[in-house]
């Protein structure tokens, strides 16, 4: 709820032509927050078990308070008239589901990285924790890094052209992963991070430019629980297809299925394009 409410507030606060670089922001925060929190996590956890959620909660606390003296509510000329109304926005603005599908295969093949990547490292090539947390590292970096300027470049050049390529950079990084062995595997996993930023601040931008400015919350929030389902079943399908056929072939579903949404939204994204 808060992450949604966090990227709504961003579109209030920007303008329309800043959407790319807006949505930047929190992604590039979101990403720096999993690459920093969890080594920190794991030197604190070290110390106490319990210390990192003590931590993490005053970070929590801190925000809520942040938010309560400093956000300012953004005065809307309208507002929906129920919550029913507010949903309504999925039967009227159907093209919002073209955000929607790069959000869920996005997080889709992050819960691969999550759930079979650790384990595939431990596993195949024997490799450590502290090494194991190197290249997630070398994914999460560049792809925290490089959001707000890739965000800015949608801003310029539009939104399908770096969402394509983006795309199509990402399936065909995701399927290297499985069959790419360490130390190479750290360049794939560098080159992954940056195809995800340049396909992420495009996509959440659409979800904006898509939607009225009384139905942002609605939309924001419709693109995070299509991520959110896509994280929550990625880590199972890609152990599932790893204990059944293997590492390489899982991270080579991951990333066609990357590919086929892409190839589906194609004609429909150029389509946006053409009728702006």
């Amino acid at each position: 709820m808060a992450f949604s409410l966090i990227m709504t507030s961003v579109l209030d606060l920007v303008k329309k032509t800043q959407y790319g670089k807006g949505m930047g922001i929190p992604g590039m925060g979101m990403a720096l927050g999993n690459a920093m929190g969890a080594p920190f996590g794991g030197k604190i956890g070290s110390i106490d078990p319990l210390y990192p959620l003590y931590f993490g909660s005053l970070l929590l606390l801190l925000g809520a308070l942040i938010t309560a003296f400093m956000l300012k509510e953004r005065k809307l000329d309208s507002r929906p008239t129920s919550f029913i109304d507010s949903l309504m926005l999925l039967r009227e603005e159907k093209k919002i589901f073209i955000p929607y599908a790069f959000s869920f295969v996005e997080r889709f093949t992050v819960g691969f990285f999550v759930g079979v990547f650790p384990i595939m490292l431990a596993i195949k090539y024997g490799l450590g924790p502290g090494t194991i947390g190197m290249y997630m590292a070398a994914f999460l970096i560049p792809f925290a890094l490089l959001q707000y300027p890739f965000g800015a470049i949608s801003d310029k050049i539009g939104r399908v052209p770096p969402l394509i390529v983006g795309s199509l950079l990402y399936s065909i990084v995701v399927i290297s992963v499985g069959s790419t062995p360490p130390p190479f595997l750290a360049l794939i996993m560098v080159m992954g991070g940056i195809a995800g930023a340049l396909m992420y601040p495009p996509s959440a931008a659409l979800a904006g430019d898509f939607t009225v400015p009384e139905k942002r919350g609605t939309a924001m929030g419709g693109f995070n629980l299509f991520g959110s389902f896509g994280f929550a079943i990625g880590p199972f399908i890609g152990g599932l297809i790893a204990d059944s056929y293997g590492f390489h072939v899982s991270f080579a579903a991951a990333g066609l299925t990357v590919f086929l949404v892409a190839l589906v939204f194609l004609p429909l994204l150029i389509s946006v394009s053409r009728n702006k």
